[in-house]
């Protein structure tokens, strides 16, 4: 396998795995950037890892996927809109989609500088860990669900999600994790709060590839590599997705902490040690000048008198007269000594 293939399948397994997952795959990237001095994927060759678990979820969630591209043929009939979203599950969860979409996008432009800012910081992302530990801990004392059904879904908790959603482009911060896990405090029921995560991803991952990579450039990777990395990414986020199914109906998300925990530490102690090795670099290249100063050079004897003149100048000395070419002494001047 060439390094550019096996490359191209390590990216692939961590995008289907961390995307999915409430681990941060924004965070693990910054993570092997910091330990490995693993570079972030070129634009396009990225694109066609999120194609990939774009993909993944379009056939995890076929049926949902295929029920929203049908219930398109309602918006031709205006009048009748309100009356589909109260009876018709698929018009309704479209809407809900559109609406969680809104708060997305308004947090992700107006706070695209800061938030991109944030992922060159390890002690950002440790705090990002930190918060997506907390968020799947407060999961685990959750019981209630009011809402079973796309039907009793209301519209508000639509935009609460859509807002999480936002917050979660901050590094560390992981979107399934915060999504599902402020839906569940909402009071949705596990198998739908899932759902309805994974279904918001779709508009929030075209519009971030519109966005990012309209100008994008062909990629490096060979074919073969780019073909393999998309299909890794596709095969692992389909499975990630199974899984992260299973343990959410189970209500088993917090099991999930303990990793992001570890996360977590590992940032903040590549902070620290980033922030002593700096100062130790530091201390080393101030000995190394102090230890290879060159020594002052010999002046000659006019640069010499000039010094000490200018040395009794500022003691309060008077300039004593130089010698002649000949060597004979000063002229006398007829003022008194200078004082001592």
């Amino acid at each position: 396998m060439s390094p550019d293939t096996a490359h191209a399948a390590v990216l692939g397994l961590v995008q289907g795995l961390c995307e999915f997952l409430p681990v941060s795959s924004s965070g693990h990237l910054a993570l092997a950037q910091a330990l490995y001095g693993l570079a972030e994927p070129e634009v396009f060759f990225d694109l066609i890892l999120h194609l990939g678990t774009l993909l993944a979820v379009c056939v995890f969630y076929r049926r949902e996927v295929t029920g929203l591209v049908r219930e398109l043929g309602c918006l031709a009939r205006p009048s009748r809109l309100r009356h589909y979203y109260r009876v018709r599950p698929f018009f309704r969860l479209g809407v809900l989609i559109v609406l969680g979409s809104v708060p997305t996008a308004v947090i992700g432009l107006a706070f695209e500088d800061f938030l991109t800012s944030l992922f060159s910081s390890l002690k950002a992302v440790g705090m990002g860990f930190l918060a997506t530990v907390a968020v799947l801990l407060v999961s685990r004392f959750l019981k209630t669900a009011r809402y079973k059904s796309e039907l009793e879904f209301p519209a508000w908790t639509a935009l609460v999600i859509g807002a999480a959603q936002g917050i979660a482009i901050a590094p560390g911060i992981s979107r399934s994790g915060i999504t599902i896990c402020v839906a569940l405090m909402l009071g949705l029921e596990g198998s739908l709060a899932a759902r309805y995560s994974f279904l918001l991803s779709i508009p929030a991952i075209l519009g971030g590839l519109l966005l990012t990579y309209s100008g994008a450039d062909s990629s490096t990777f060979p074919a073969s590599a780019a073909a393999l990395g998309f299909a890794v990414s596709a095969v692992s986020g389909f499975l990630a997705l199974k899984l992260l199914t299973f343990v959410v109906n189970r209500e088993r998300f917090h099991f999930f902490a303990p990793w992001c925990l570890a996360a977590a530490l590992l940032a903040f102690h590549l902070y620290g040690r980033g922030m002593w090795v700096g100062a130790a670099c530091r201390t080393v290249r101030r000995i190394r000048i102090c230890l290879w100063l060159p020594p002052a050079p010999s002046l000659p004897d006019e640069d010499r008198h000039a010094g000490q003149t200018g040395a009794r100048f500022l003691s309060g000395a008077r300039p004593m007269p130089a010698p002649d070419m000949n060597g004979s002494p000063p002229p006398a001047t007829g003022l008194p000594p200078a004082p001592p």
